[in-house]
């Protein structure tokens, strides 16, 4: 049986099981189970936390890596969690296939990523250096999750979001992870604290989708000289708004919308 074919079978018993649960509880699946992760990152002992949104249906589930904006935190992303517990998980037997981990991450510096050993880190310092180290932090603890057995996570289907200078990190984590196949970038710069995503983006061979609101200049034109590198693997949404960040998704109901539908409904 060829991979197409058991491919097939999977998403048509995933189905059936759906709306039998479905059925059997009264019209709802069970949501998310979130967990709080840690991990120690060797270099300088931060402590890295994150939540990861473990859905109802564990047999190889895509993986959502989510990345803030500065002065920012993993919650950040609930509205996003809910909708797609909401279209995905929890409320559409018929696209449970595509229900997702999704892992939240608090970034060096920010919400409870701030302890180094004995020392702490923050944001309101604004050390270029430690920016520079939030990659490599996140290709850490993503490794660590797939080495984990408990989880049946799907290296095929490994997608980032990352928000502003979440979003530059986003595409220079793909030079740590090169299984990554998506990315999406909400208001990325040219330069964010040291990070510059530009060379990552021409080294990058999976696809990109950007959004930027027209009236956030800064990100608008660095998102515009973004797409230039490669038209067919990078597109451009630019939004009549001035929103930044996650914010654009938050605020934006139709802008999650075809967010959540790139990411994990296409091909």
């Amino acid at each position: 049986m060829n991979k197409k074919i058991r491919h097939l079978l999977s998403v048509s018993i995933l189905i059936v099981l759906g709306v039998l649960y479905q059925d059997s509880y009264s019209g709802t699946f069970n949501s998310y189970e979130t967990k709080e992760l840690n991990f120690t990152i060797k270099s300088d002992s931060l402590r890295l936390y994150a939540d990861l949104h473990v859905p109802p249906f564990l047999e190889n589930r895509p993986l959502v890596i989510a990345l803030h904006m500065n002065r920012s935190n993993s919650r950040s992303y609930d509205d996003f969690i809910l909708f797609v517990d909401d279209n995905l998980c929890g409320g559409n037997p018929a696209k449970v296939f595509y229900c997702p981990y999704i892992v939240a991450f608090d970034l060096r510096g920010h919400g409870r990523s701030t302890t180094k050993g004995q020392n702490t880190t923050t944001y309101k310092d604004r050390d270029e250096n430690e920016y520079k180290k939030i990659p490599s932090d996140i290709a850490y603890a993503v490794n660590k999750m797939l080495s984990d057995t408990s989880l049946n996570i799907d290296t095929n289907r490994i997608y980032i979001i990352g928000a502003s200078v979440g979003a530059n990190a986003a595409m220079m984590l793909t030079e740590h992870l090169p299984i990554v196949s998506k990315v999406v970038m909400l208001s990325p710069g040219e330069k964010y604290i040291g990070l510059k995503p530009a060379r990552a983006l021409k080294q990058f061979d999976g696809e990109v989708l950007i959004f930027a609101g027209k009236e956030d200049n800064y990100s608008y034109h660095s998102s515009r000289n973004f797409t230039e590198i490669d038209t067919t693997r990078i597109k451009l949404e630019v939004l009549e708004t001035g929103n930044h960040g996650t914010n654009i998704i938050n605020n934006d109901s139709t802008a999650m919308k075809r967010m959540v539908n790139w990411l994990l409904l296409s091909k």
